[in-house]
């Protein structure tokens, strides 16, 4: 698959990644069918960002279709459509001890 990859400040490369078609359990392979770039990505580009480190490929507002799901995967499946929030979540992150989780996909 292509993707685009911050190579270092304002320099943008194509580059191919491996297609993933065996999903581990608990994870799910999507196909992105658009991803926004938001401020964040553009101060990355820019070279403006503190906590980014380079190449790093940009994107966390995607809309996707699910591909497949691994083992355990109860909350989608093969064929619905869905936006994402891209973080993993860390129980014992100092957001989540104090109760803060990311969304959960939204799908139809």
């Amino acid at each position: 698959m292509h993707a685009i990859e911050f190579t270092e400040p304002q320099k943008i490369t194509v580059i191919d990644r491996p297609n993933e078609d065996n999903p581990a359990s608990g994870e799910a392979v999507v196909r992105t069918h658009r991803m926004g770039i938001c401020g964040t990505d553009l101060s990355c580009y820019l070279g403006k960002f503190p906590f980014f480190a380079y190449p790093r490929t940009p994107g966390h507002e995607l809309g996707l279709e699910v591909v497949a799901v691994g083992e355990g995967v109860t909350n989608v499946q093969p064929g619905d459509k869905c936006s994402l929030e891209p973080y993993v979540n860390d129980p014992e992150s100092p957001t989540s001890k104090r109760a803060r989780r990311t969304a959960a996909p939204a799908c139809r």
